[in-house]
């Protein structure tokens, strides 16, 4: 029966329990209730679906429509054969069995629909997209409204050059305010640059501060006026204490300037009850001591006013400035969004903004809700509340966020840990918890519950999941107390790694700084030089993986700037080129004649053979430009992120820069040198739906009682997210998770963690399957699909000799493999899989019966069960240069890799032998320490034959 209650919920998915699945169940639930409830056409285009990440937004398209495509396969597999599907006997998928458990929606009530709904999913418009591209596209539509084109290029602007450009427009009376301002109110140790010193103003501006946001209270007096009126009662009663207090006690304790009162308040506050001042009862002097101290308040509170005034007056005057209405980044896109909304009364522009949309939105599915900057939460809350407060005709409409407060560590760029916790206790939606770990072994996952239940308010036990293989019990976990430099001790633990048989490219190092990065990078690499181990090996970190740090578009830059310098710097752009080119200085260089840019970076390719993804990639980031000297000045700002996927060395990373990620075995170093100290003159809270802004004040607290609360609710969040960093570092970790930590000032002080080693290190099956997807050579195999796919054996670049003489003993090996792959690739058990079977191939002539009886003498050869050792994956591709190649079964168990081949009819014996053959020469030559076997299965109809190779 489906359920009328469709809740806004906020489910806690903390890291590697499964979101993107709910987030996928979600959509389906939200799309099939639709049609069921409200006989809607189940427009996908209603469902908004925010990300942080392109990537994240195309994984979830993706397996958003392999979930409608599973349901569709299953419906009609249910209305050929209602019968077959026995809830008492049959084994739904776990996506047809959480529709059912989570949200009523049962196989036979959507089956009649599925293909209509598929279908129309097909063809609509899907908003699942990325959080700033749906800001984009609605600044795009109303950008009339705030004075931006509609045509606007989205871009890196650098802080700096925005600062620079603003200074540039102030006339001299503006700088003689600014640099006042900056005196006053900024600190001026860190930089000698004006643009570097006002880099807090442009973080107010971002997070939508303006002058009307800050606390400007008209004022009886100045604080020139104030100041002088504090000095004086402070001198007077100063001097009416040392009348009466015998010694130097008052005079050492009570500092005669305002400046040596402000650093040494106890003695105004504590009053007659002073240390010193006790035995001489000064009680009557006490109502004198609060009314000072009453008036040092005033003092703090205008000092604040007035700067607030010169800063409104600065970010006012920086908004008219403004930027360039056709060149726009993210944050300035946000910003006038945010703009857009809060000039307007949501009620009657609601409408009207769904009308420029061009899409009603029934359901809104959030994705990291705990990244949400404040500003952007502030564009979607109208959106939200409208919909949880949804009467009438708006009825059934949901918000889904999916979030994790312990994975919020991005507050430099404007988010708030304490956010999605006050959302989940919103009586308005419906919190959940996602209990289970599918990413860490067991013993990292206990580690981690140990070390963070203290130190993270509420935090909630993951376990295994139920299913969890063998293997998943086991895990490593070693923190060490580095006594000799930590450098060494980082490279140590990296050979410790490598003697244990584990692959260089599953170990990642994670540090808190780029500068640690760097600093452990040239470590490793001059350590490479002299150490066997290390030989080969690629040492790289997340800077290597941008796109201008790829060797192929080095070359085609260069060649760029080559055909754009005078002749007398040619040389050294050829130089480089030829470097790079592997070819001796001298060795003569034609480059192709310079006409346009995307042309001639695409003759470039093609004379020098450059077609690697990042080659392409640059190839297409040209197409929007027509000037190269403005391509390169962007690329030169923008830098370009460009993912790889198929490194083959240790990595090494920020850990902010790993969130999302997953490493096999996880190195995490301690910082290399101090905590970077706050030097932001000013702090933000958000209480009460506002942002809230203060300027730090030595001392203030002491006589600011919402002053102190304050400070403490922005320390406590500094805190917070000090802590979330080491959760996020800790649970990037599969199989292994070594921590080394400085004996002193350290970054894991606050989870109290002392040495210890537990569980072992073991090198994983599943990682030499891994590693196998990710080769990528030219002269090497690599994996193209995993069990996911369900192509045929005959889909090759490289054609095979059929298999079978006649084009029924051909179809009848396609059937075959294909009932191989559901059983033993997805655990379909024989009954489900010949309703597929049936449904795809039942008109070919084929009996599918005979088929399966096949499959199930199969089950019971000992010698082929004898073989099935370890972890398995069925239909595997890969390639060799051009000729994609595909194993129908491979086995991973320990350092034996096993390769098992089927064969429904005899056919050329010595051509399959010869086939088998290749497959095992081409992994061997990927592993050469491995033992590699083979063997040919001939699934016959009155017996069957394992023929090893």
């Amino acid at each position: 029966m489906l359920r009328g209650n469709f809740s806004s919920l906020a489910l806690r998915a903390s890291a590697g329990s499964g979101k993107t699945f709910h987030l996928t169940l979600r959509f389906v639930a939200s799309l099939l209730r639709e049609k069921l409830m409200f006989k809607n056409n189940a427009r996908a285009s209603e469902i908004l679906t925010l990300t942080f990440t392109n990537k994240a937004a195309a994984e979830m398209s993706e397996r958003i429509g392999k979930a409608l495509h599973e349901l569709l396969i299953e419906s009609q597999a249910y209305l050929q054969n209602p019968s077959a599907f026995d809830p008492n006997t049959t084994h739904p998928s776990p996506l047809i069995t959480e529709l059912k458990n989570k949200y009523g929606i049962a196989l036979e009530a959507i089956a009649p629909y599925m293909e209509s709904i598929y279908q129309s999913f097909l063809q609509d418009r899907l908003q699942i997209t990325t959080i700033d591209a749906f800001l984009q596209k609605i600044l795009r539509k109303f950008s009339y409204f705030v004075g931006v084109s509609a045509h606007f290029k989205v871009g890196h602007l650098d802080n700096q050059d925005k600062l620079n450009s603003f200074i540039a427009t102030l006339k001299p009376h503006e700088l003689q305010d600014l640099e006042q301002f900056c005196l006053q109110a900024l600190d001026l140790s860190q930089s000698t640059q004006v643009a570097q010193i006002l880099e807090p103003l442009l973080e107010l501006y971002y997070q939508g501060i303006k002058k009307q946001h800050l606390r400007i209270a008209p004022q009886q007096q100045s604080l020139k006026t104030l100041q002088e009126q504090l000095k004086q009662n402070w001198q007077a009663l100063r001097l009416e204490v040392l009348s009466r207090v015998e010694g130097k006690i008052a005079t050492n304790a009570l500092k005669p300037d305002l400046e040596g009162l402000l650093d040494s308040l106890n003695p105004l506050i504590e009053g007659s009850q002073y240390k010193f001042f006790k035995k001489f009862k000064l009680q009557d002097l006490d109502p004198k001591f609060q009314a000072l101290l009453g008036q040092l308040k005033e003092y703090y509170i205008l000092k604040e006013a007035t700067i607030f005034q010169k800063l409104g007056d600065l970010l006012d005057r920086y908004d008219k400035h403004t930027h360039s209405p056709q060149h726009l980044d993210f944050a300035s896109i946000a910003l006038k969004a945010y703009q857009l909304l809060e000039e307007r009364d949501w009620e009657s522009f609601a409408n009207f903004f769904y009308f420029r949309l061009d899409t009603q939105i029934r359901h809104i599915l959030l994705d990291e809700f705990q990244d949400t900057s404040i500003l952007q939460y502030q564009i979607l809350r109208p959106m939200i509340d409208e919909i949880l407060a949804g009467k009438g005709q708006k009825e059934g409409r949901s918000v889904f966020l999916v979030g994790d407060s312990k994975q919020s560590i991005y507050g430099f760029r404007g988010s708030y840990s304490l956010l999605f916790d006050r959302l989940c206790a919103d009586s308005r939606f419906h919190p959940q918890s996602l209990p289970h770990n599918f990413r860490s072994d067991k013993v990292i996952m206990d580690f981690v519950n140990e070390s963070f239940k203290n130190s993270i308010g509420g935090y909630e036990y993951q376990a295994l999941p139920p299913e969890s293989p063998a293997h998943k019990q086991g895990g490593y976990v070693k923190v060490i107390q580095a006594q000799a430099e930590m450098l060494e001790a980082v490279s140590q633990e990296v050979l410790i790694l490598l003697r244990a048989g584990i692959e260089p490219s599953t170990i990642t190092l994670l540090c808190f700084k780029n500068d640690d990065v760097r600093a452990l990078k040239d470590h490793l690499l001059e350590m490479r030089e002299n150490c066997a181990e290390l030989q080969g090996i690629e040492i790289v970190s997340d800077a290597d993986m941008g796109l201008l740090a790829q060797k192929e578009v080095k070359i085609m830059l260069y060649a760029l700037q080559h055909a754009l310098a005078t002749p007398k710097h040619q040389p050294y752009y050829q130089a480089c080129i030829l470097k790079l080119l592997g070819l001796n200085l001298d060795t003569p260089l034609t480059l192709p004649p310079f006409t346009e840019l995307s042309p001639y970076l695409f003759t470039l390719m093609q004379e020098l053979g450059l077609y690697s993804p990042g080659a392409c990639y640059l190839l297409e980031l040209s197409l929007e430009y027509t000037n190269a000297l403005d391509f390169l000045d962007t690329l030169e700002k923008e830098k370009p992120a460009f993912g790889q996927s198929n490194t083959q060395g240790i990595t090494l990373m920020t850990i902010h820069k790993s969130k999302g990620l997953e490493f096999e075995h996880v190195i995490l170093v301690d910082r290399l040198g101090g905590a970077r100290p706050d030097t932001n003159k000013f702090f933000t809270t958000y209480q009460h739906g506002t942002m809230q802004v203060f300027y730090k004040q030595k001392h203030r607290k002491l006589v600011d009682g919402d002053y102190k609360q304050a400070l403490e609710e922005y320390q406590k969040t500094q805190e917070r997210e000090d802590t979330n960093v080491l959760y996020v570092a800790c649970t990037r970790a599969k199989h292994s998770l070594i921590i080394i930590q400085k004996p002193d000032k350290s970054a894991f002080k606050s989870l109290n963690l002392n040495p210890l080693q537990r569980g072992s290190l073991t090198r994983q099956d599943k990682c030499l399957q891994d590693e196998l997807k990710s080769c990528d050579c030219q002269n090497t195999p690599s994996l193209l699909e995993s069990q996911e796919s369900f192509g045929e054996q005959s889909d090759h670049l490289r054609q095979e000799t059929p298999i079978e003489e006649n084009a029924l003993g051909m179809l009848f090996g396609i059937i075959l493999h294909k009932a191989l792959e559901l059983h033993y690739g997805y655990g379909v058990n024989l009954e489900e899989a010949q309703a597929y079977l049936t449904h795809h191939y039942g008109f070919g002539g084929i009996e599918i019966a005979k088929v399966l009886a096949r499959v199930q003498h199969l089950q019971k050869a000992p010698q082929f069960l004898e073989l099935l050792k370890g972890h398995m994956e069925v239909e595997v591709g890969f390639k060799i240069q051009r000729d994609i190649w595909r194993m129908d079964m491979l086995l991973f168990a320990g350092n034996q890799i096993t390769i098992l081949d089927f064969k429904s009819g005899e056919g050329n014996l010595e051509e399959n032998r010869a086939q088998v053959q290749g497959y095992r020469e081409r992994v061997g030559r990927i592993y050469p320490h491995a033992h590699v076997q083979a063997a040919l299965i001939y699934v016959l109809s009155n017996q069957i034959e394992v023929r090893p190779i």
